[in-house]
């Protein structure tokens, strides 16, 4: 050990000392090592400076070495977590990280950068994921915001932007420091407790409008969980646990929002705007909670719908008889005056029924002759009826009429003298229905005409005229029912329509609603948003399979004159876009895995992206940062990785977007991170062992502990690094290799010469630096630079 870094060590323990009086012995040794190790100083070389420098200040001999090797690993064990809190402190790597954030920012959201104006919204958001995503203190945002002249500020500004970087990081922490289980004190808390769950489930460390949404949405299922068992599953008990969570746990969810959200207080957005946009999504979403979850509901409701469209035919007709054809032929031979007699041997020599199990009438030849008579006394029915309906005289000249049913009945007009008048109106309007095979088709349609027209029409003097008039209630097989159960599913066929008319008249104020929260309360309004915010509105109503033509023209209505479009092309466009947008996250959702599915690029975004899309169930912006860092890291070229995101990313299709431009976002994005993640593997300091210890163990713990610390898949570098200092240490090659080999499974890695290449490279790359030590030791003796600065400068090139 040389002494003049042992001088060194004690006057860095000193200053420390002066400028930390109150800390610790142990804590104030700790930001000395951390001062030296910042400035280049090796961590091995350090371990004793701190061991003997306790040893001298404690009056201790070297027999007393066992307390000072306690000591310097206590100092030691958290190093690097005071490392990366140094970093975080310094104003110039924040000033370095702001001026990448703003340079990558400046393409989320337009179709051109230079239509992307930077509002006080989007300034706030890009200093506060300095705080919350980069772990950056404020004071070292504020600093470097105000070396940075990017965004142009005026003291006003600085003073609401950085009050709202202090607001928001301080929220995200109470959200990290908020227990997982237990009691909430209030609503905050119990938000905050669910959004630390989230943030952990979906490594998301800064939360998107939808991140939020999907959090209330997880509340508001585990509350009707809650409820839901308080409740018997009888229609009653069902209306009453609605009105119980219309009433009381959407307006709960509400103040959960308004109590823990950590984004209602951006600077530049509306709070009570996003706070209800959050609300109305979570509305939305709440019965979809995950792919499966909904695929599963999705078979349940085709069950149950089937089931109920079956019991509606069977009501009506029992079932689609295997008669029906001989019915219709029958009727319409009646029609062409064949003798009934050449009827029945027609039946009896040709019908596919007559002969067959089918028969109603039986087996044999007496039954197939009763088949034959049935079906000839049914048809005449049905047609003397029809007659009846084409020639009887009516009270009704006109169906317009303005009268009610009560005032026509005064008159003296009867139910069967507007049920013959209705029917006639439909012959006349649709000849061809008397041909239809299911019968029940006309009488339901006149039956719903008759309940639309006359909304006081009497429903029992309706169901007599069915009874006495329809061609359909002499069907061979209707049930006894039949009238009855034509008049109720008429009622609803109308009620459905009115529904759906009411829907219509009410989309408009529903769209201009959902467009106003799809600005996500941000105060920032022009002309290249306008695009971006009607492409999130039509999505939102094409994902709850609103018709695009109710979309279309709401869409040509919203078009800016600055567009350059025309409104018919610009709505088309927009719906054209969202299409794409569910066709490729249709895609990722029938994704599998495989070679062959790489070798497209579309192919190779999804096999990416699937497994982050399983754990969000949505595509944000930041998953598609997630795919580009992991391509990079694979070694895909940049030109395959953008193309793969152009042409798979839902995101990089939205409306609003440009595909290049977006993309060319994501990847500025990635390689900030990717940076980012290079410089904390460098800081990162692998601590020498004191005492005995068991090398595989302990590497496969390092490893773990440094990838939490770099936060990207760094497999091989990491490796590389722990060898690097193993080697320092002087330990075996054989146990290096063993515990590299023993710990493949963790980065993937499973190649049975892996530990040997790995530390061949690493071996290489020290010889390569000893010869330039060796070299630079005859050359003429230097400064001592700050050997911190040389490396930030090395890392990012600012040019």
């Amino acid at each position: 050990m040389k002494d003049n870094l042992y001088d060194r060590y004690g006057k860095a323990l000193r200053e420390a000392g002066d400028a930390y009086p109150d800390e610790e012995e142990e804590s104030v040794a700790r930001r000395a090592v951390v001062s030296l190790v910042r400035e280049g100083y090796p961590v091995k070389d350090l371990q004793p400076c701190v061991a003997r420098q306790f040893l001298a200040s404690h009056d201790l001999t070297a027999e007393d070495s066992e307390g000072a090797q306690i000591y310097t690993s206590r100092v030691m064990e958290t190093l690097n977590e005071a490392l990366g809190k140094a970093s975080r402190e310094d104003p110039a790597l924040a000033a370095v990280a702001l001026k990448s954030a703003i340079e990558a920012d400046q393409n989320r959201y337009a179709d051109t950068a230079s239509e992307a104006p930077y509002g006080l919204y989007r300034k706030g958001r890009v200093l506060s994921a300095l705080a919350v995503e980069d772990g950056f203190t404020p004071d070292a945002i504020k600093e470097a915001l105000r070396d940075s002249k990017a965004l142009a500020l005026t003291p006003e500004e600085e003073d609401i932007l950085m009050d709202g970087v202090r607001r928001t990081d301080a929220a995200y922490n109470s959200i990290r420091k908020t227990p997982l289980s237990g009691p909430s004190a209030d609503e905050g808390a119990l938000y905050r407790r669910y959004a630390h769950a989230y943030m952990d489930r979906t490594g998301s460390r800064f939360l998107s409008q939808t991140d939020e949404i999907r959090i209330t949405s997880d509340i508001y299922g585990d509350l009707r969980e809650l409820y839901a068992k308080e409740f018997p599953k009888t229609e009653e008990g069902q209306r009453e646990l609605e009105h119980i969570l219309t009433e009381e746990v959407w307006p709960f969810l509400h103040r959960c929002i308004n109590k823990g959200s950590p984004n209602l207080t951006a600077p530049g957005r509306d709070g009570k705007t996003y706070a209800a946009s959050i609300l109305a999504g979570a509305r939305t979403h709440t019965s979809v909670l995950s792919y499966g979850d909904s695929h599963l509901r999705a078979l349940d409701s085709y069950v149950t719908e089937m089931s109920k469209a079956r019991d509606i035919s069977q009501k009506l007709v029992k079932e689609l008889p295997s008669y029906s054809y001989d019915v219709l032929a029958v009727r319409k031979m009646l029609d062409k005056k064949h003798p009934q007699s050449e009827i029945r041997n027609a039946i009896v020599a040709k019908s596919p029924i007559a002969r067959t199990n089918q028969n109603p009438k039986g087996s044999g030849r007496s039954s197939i002759l009763a088949y034959a008579t049935w079906i000839i006394h049914a048809a005449l029915a049905m047609l003397g009826r029809e007659k009846q309906i084409a020639s009887a005289e009516t009270k009704v000249t006109k169906t317009g009429t303005t009268a009610s049913y009560n005032e026509l009945v005064s008159k003296g007009v009867t139910s069967n003298d507007l049920f013959l008048a209705a029917y006639r109106d439909r012959w006349e309007r649709y000849p061809s229905s008397r041909q239809e095979l299911i019968v029940s088709n006309s009488d339901r349609a006149v039956a719903s005409n008759l309940l639309a027209r006359y909304p006081d029409y009497d429903r029992n003097a309706l169901e007599e005229s069915i009874r006495e008039l329809s061609p359909g209630a002499v069907f061979p097989g209707v049930p006894d029912s039949y009238a009855h159960d034509i008049v109720h599913q008429a009622a609803e066929d109308l009620a459905l329509v009115r529904s759906l008319g009411k829907e219509r008249d009410d989309f408009r104020l529903r769209y201009q609603k959902a467009r106003g929260f799809a600005s996500a309360g941000i105060e920032e309004h022009n002309a290249a948003m306008d695009r971006y915010l009607d492409g999130r509105t039509a999505l939102y109503f094409l994902r709850q399979n609103e018709p695009e033509s109710n979309l279309r023209p709401l869409l040509i209505e919203s078009c800016p004159r600055e567009c350059g479009l025309t409104p018919v092309l610009y709505a088309d466009d927009i719906l054209r876009q969202s299409r794409e947008v569910l066709t490729r996250t249709d895609a990722l959702l029938e994704t599998r895995q495989s070679d062959a599915q790489e070798k497209t690029p579309k192919g190779l975004y999804q096999s990416t992206a699937l497994k982050y899309f399983q754990k969000k169930g949505f595509v944000d912006s930041r998953l598609d940062v997630a795919v580009y860092e992991e391509l990079a890291l694979r070694g895909v070229p940049q030109e395959r990785i953008e193309k793969s995101i152009r042409e798979g990313s839902p995101k990089a299709a939205e409306p609003g977007r440009s595909a290049s431009v977006y993309t060319d976002y994501i990847r500025r994005r990635a390689e900030r991170e990717i940076e980012e993640a290079k410089r904390r593997l460098e800081e990162y300091q692998v601590i020498p062992h004191m005492g005995e210890h068991d090398i595989a163990q302990d590497f496969r713990k390092e490893r773990l502990r440094m990838q939490e610390y770099v936060r990207l898949p760094l497999g091989e570098a990491i490796d590389e690094k722990i060898t690097d200092a193993y080697l320092d240490e002087g330990i075996e090659e054989k146990k290096i290799v063993e515990a590299l080999n023993g710990n493949t499974e963790t980065v993937g890695l499973k190649e049975a010469g892996y530990g040997q290449e790995i530390l061949s490279r690493v071996k290489m790359r020290r010889e390569k630096e000893d010869k330039k030590k060796e070299a630079a030791s005859t050359a003429p003796s230097k400064e001592h630079e700050d050997v911190r600065v040389r490396r930030l400068e090395g890392q990012y090139n600012t040019d």
